[in-house]
């Protein structure tokens, strides 16, 4: 009788494990996150709700907020802005920026390092680092911690009008072109038409601004900052020959309007009046809404090697977060390979950035241009490219240079007068 109540006491207790259902890990993270996205588009908060509600087809438990921020500021404005919100109370837990933003948050204090959260899933992150071209996670690592987990970025590269080329018996840029054969394409490009002694057709829109500008400055071994990004060096001799170069190209040359005078640009480019300019891929889906194909990339002219800028943005948490752990879940989510595909974009609307992974961003080689493959080759081409230099005093620093630009283009200031004006104005580090 002793034996047979013991065989049934087994029995029971099997029946009881058979029937117990496992707890997952994603059964016990719960609760809420707060996510601080750039506002910048109507669609964007619908677009971020659908990658919600595949981070929830798995954390069935996690409610995540979406709470828009400034897009009118630049992203140090709406770093600023993230950090006053929670200064006035609101819990952040998420926040997705730019590079330009970074070191913003991080001076501030309201980021926490993620580095033991990465050791805890040390497998599953490098799957993820793996598979990212180091240069766009170094700029997220301060003083031995990373702050974020790299998603997105774009370099600039030199569009230029194949048809335009064709029409000027002009061969394709070879991959090691230099700026005097990018002279030598632009004054072949550069036409009087209509006959009043100015050109109406030029080889080549300058632009402007930081990340405009920075390729010529890495194109010439340098940037307008340190490498550590504490010191301005808008004076510095690879800067002032950059911009000679381009003010010769306006007021020597006569090969490229003066900067800002353009009108309509992308409507100047396919029309052949502007035969070159500088962009990232964010071009594609411009080009293909205007059912426009004949373009094509090239690596950046160099002197002598090639070289370009790039901008990066990915995920941090708050350090006020109080729920570390599905913010860590859904930051890893984020960065997953599903929400990357999302950047490559659909066959008729290509997303504007590159994707951090090399594996997705092969799938843009299925969209235009012909040398897509040239977006990511752009990392580590040449010079490679320069991280868009991005201190706390970011915004003092790209005044000064944004106005230096200005009175050199205006042809009334000579060039070293203007960027000695121009570091004159930093006079601290922006690492002291």
């Amino acid at each position: 009788m002793a034996q047979r109540r013991s065989i049934f006491a087994l029995l029971v207790l099997l029946l009881l494990v058979a029937f117990v259902v496992p707890v997952s890990g994603q059964d016990n993270v719960s609760g809420e996150v707060n996510f601080f996205f750039l506002d910048d588009r109507p669609e964007s908060r619908d677009n971020w709700a659908a990658i919600v509600a595949g981070f929830n087809e798995t954390f069935l438990n996690v409610t995540v907020n979406l709470i828009g921020g400034p897009a009118t500021e630049g992203w140090d404005g709406y770093a600023q802005a993230a950090a006053r919100s929670i200064a006035g109370g609101q819990p952040l837990d998420v926040i997705y920026v730019a590079v330009e933003g970074v070191a913003t948050l991080v001076d501030l204090g309201v980021l926490t390092p993620l580095n033991e959260y990465i050791a805890r899933d040390q497998a599953e992150v490098d799957e993820l680092l793996n598979d990212v071209d180091p240069a766009l996670i170094e700029p997220f690592i301060i003083d031995g911690s990373q702050y974020l987990l790299p998603h997105s970025w774009n370099s600039m590269l030199m569009y230029y009008n194949t048809a335009r080329f064709a029409e000027a018996g002009l061969e394709p840029p070879a991959d090691d072109w230099t700026w005097d054969d990018f002279l030598v394409a632009a004054q072949a490009l550069t036409e009087d038409t209509d006959g009043d002694g100015q050109p109406n057709r030029y080889g080549y829109d300058i632009g402007g601004g930081p990340f405009g500008l920075e390729p010529w400055f890495a194109s010439n071994g340098g940037s307008f900052m340190s490498g550590d990004w504490c010191n301005a060096q808008l004076n510095s001799p690879e800067v002032v020959g950059a911009f000679e170069f381009l003010s010769s190209l306006v007021y020597e040359h006569g090969v490229s309007p003066t900067p800002g005078s353009t009108a309509n640009l992308f409507e100047q480019f396919q029309n052949g009046d502007i035969s070159m300019f500088g962009a990232g891929r964010w071009m594609v889906g411009i080009f293909m809404g205007m059912d426009f194909s004949d373009y094509d990339i090239a690596y950046w002219p160099g002197n002598p090697s090639s070289g370009t800028v790039v901008g990066v943005d990915g995920y941090a948490m708050f350090s006020t977060t109080q729920n570390p752990d599905a913010t860590w879940e859904f930051i890893k989510y984020l960065t997953s390979e599903s929400v990357q595909q999302t950047l490559v974009g659909a066959d008729d609307a290509p997303a504007s950035n590159v994707p951090a992974r090399r594996s997705v961003a092969e799938s843009l080689l299925n969209f235009p241009p012909d040398h897509a493959e040239r977006f990511y080759g752009s990392l580590s081409f040449g010079n490679g490219a320069n991280m868009l230099p991005s201190p706390k005093n970011a915004s003092d620093v790209y005044g000064a240079l944004g106005r230096a630009s200005t009175n050199i283009f205006s042809g009334e200031v000579s060039v070293e007068d203007a960027l000695n004006a121009a570091q004159s104005e930093i006079t601290s580090s922006s690492c002291g």
